[in-house]
């Protein structure tokens, strides 16, 4: 089972990873700099099935382009699966932390659905992170928020919200 973990940088993608695999090789950021520039993969074994967890560049990279991430991740999607195979999933992370739906976040969104199609809604997890960080009554308003303005679609094709 192949699982991307896509987002803007400091989402917390990498550290979602570490945090279900249990594998302290995986790099986690915490400069100014974006930690991933190129795809990762993780794997590991869950009640008998092998899964690998797929780290990507953010969508808002301190490095690279919005473009240059997407073909990153095409290229790498094509080198891995080739024609008629993807991904079995993927899971989009959004930080509760920033007050705002910035530009930037707006633009990273917009990029993953194109990314993913219509089409592929229904095998993406919409995950919202910083519950630890944020106080409980604002961070249950921002999801709400995201809910009803800017996932909805989403929603209604099948994605899921995950608090993480």
């Amino acid at each position: 089972v192949v699982i991307a973990i896509m987002g803007v940088t400091g989402s917390r993608k990498s550290h979602l990873i570490r945090r279900i695999t249990q594998k302290k090789g995986v790099r986690v950021g915490h400069g100014l700099q974006s930690e991933t520039t190129e795809m990762s993969e993780t794997t590991f074994s869950h009640r008998g099935t092998k899964y690998v967890l797929v780290d990507t560049p953010g969508f808002d990279d301190t490095v690279l382009g919005q473009e240059e991430v997407v073909s990153r991740i095409l290229e790498w999607l094509a080198a891995r699966f080739g024609e008629g195979r993807g991904l079995d999933g993927i899971i989009y992370l959004h930080s509760l932390n920033s007050p705002r739906m910035t530009n930037s976040s707006k633009a990273s969104l917009r990029m993953f659905r194109k990314l993913c199609g219509s089409e592929g809604f229904g095998r993406v997890i919409l995950g919202t992170t910083f519950w630890d960080v944020v106080p409980w009554p604002i961070a249950e308003e921002r999801e709400s928020q995201l809910c009803n303005w800017f996932w909805p679609e989403m929603i209604e094709k099948g994605s899921r919200v995950a608090r993480i």
